[in-house]
């Protein structure tokens, strides 16, 4: 049995609470796409030449959404991020685009011990400390600006979950050593997020240039 079978897994209203937070219901929001080298263990890539991962993806990217008439955008480094499912944050990483915050979370009635949450490729609120308790929906930092760095990649948030008692010391822990762990310690976030996505194939003709930001489009 998958260790994410055993226990009853948070239900979080994540994307809700996304959507709220930054008014993308102003836009007419109906729901977040996910391309297939963002979703939990693909191999492919989302940007560039559409190449290949080095490993399989330990979590989930999210970047891009419609609106009920279809039109196209994505999340930009004006976006605040709320928290899954309140818990309390234990570390902080660096990452390539920006940093990652590592929360823990208490899960009742499991006898696995906490759950990690990682919050990746964002610039924490600077009030934030380690060892602060973080309430489910609230902003703990806004996605970093990828246009700042050399990678081809969009800003977007990366969500990552894992069984603490797998990993090694929380303090410890780095992408490096995340990059090298059993992908079977990890979680699929979409399990936690049971509201509507849906999932596009790659047509011959996409550009993801056809998402507009969405600070451009709330701003116009």
């Amino acid at each position: 049995m998958k260790l994410e079978k055993a226990v009853n897994l948070p239900v979080s209203k994540f994307f809700s609470q996304l959507v709220l937070l930054n008014r993308l219901d102003k836009l007419g929001f109906d729901r977040f796409v996910f391309f297939p080298g963002m979703l939990f263990l693909t191999f492919e890539t989302w940007w560039g030449e559409s190449g290949m991962r080095k490993t399989a993806h330990e979590g989930l990217d999210i970047c891009f959404f419609v609106n009920s008439r279809q039109e196209r955008y994505r999340l930009d480094e004006s976006v605040k991020i709320p928290v899954l499912s309140q818990g309390r944050l234990v570390h902080v990483m660096d990452d390539f685009l920006g940093q990652t915050l590592v929360v823990q979370h208490i899960l009742e009635g499991s006898d696995k011990g906490p759950l990690l949450f990682f919050y990746a490729h964002i610039l924490p609120d600077p009030r934030l400390h380690i060892g602060d308790v973080v309430e489910s929906g609230k902003a703990i930092g806004t996605i970093a600006d990828a246009s700042k760095t050399s990678s081809q990649l969009m800003s977007h948030l990366h969500l990552s979950l894992a069984w603490e008692f797998l990993l090694p010391p929380v303090d410890t822990l780095s992408w490096e050593i995340l990059n090298q762990v059993n992908r079977s310690i990890f979680i699929d976030p979409l399990l936690l997020l049971s509201e509507p996505h849906i999932q596009w194939e790659y047509p011959t003709d996409f550009e993801l240039n056809s998402f507009v930001k969405c600070s451009i489009a709330l701003n116009s």
